[in-house]
């Protein structure tokens, strides 16, 4: 892990397109700002672990578990 020192209003470049600077700084939490083409997916670490999750789970899912969620979608789309 590379670790740096940052100050308010500095900033940090990855590969000349990623661009993250410190905004604000109070006594637990630090503010940062992304600037970055809106194609490049920007998330915080829960969000991301959360989504690989549901992911595996998906992968994980039988023809079962499919029919189970298509009856429920049916029903919800009638309501």
């Amino acid at each position: 892990m590379l670790v740096l020192t940052r100050k308010e209003n500095e900033a940090v470049i990855i590969q000349n397109n990623i661009k993250v600077v410190i905004l604000n700084i109070t006594s637990n939490t630090v503010k940062i700002g992304f600037e970055c083409d809106k194609n490049i997916p920007v998330l915080r670490e829960e969000v991301y672990l959360a989504i690989i999750e549901h992911n595996r789970m998906a992968q994980n899912m039988n023809r079962n578990d499919y029919e189970g969620v298509k009856v429920l979608w049916k029903k919800t789309k009638k309501a």
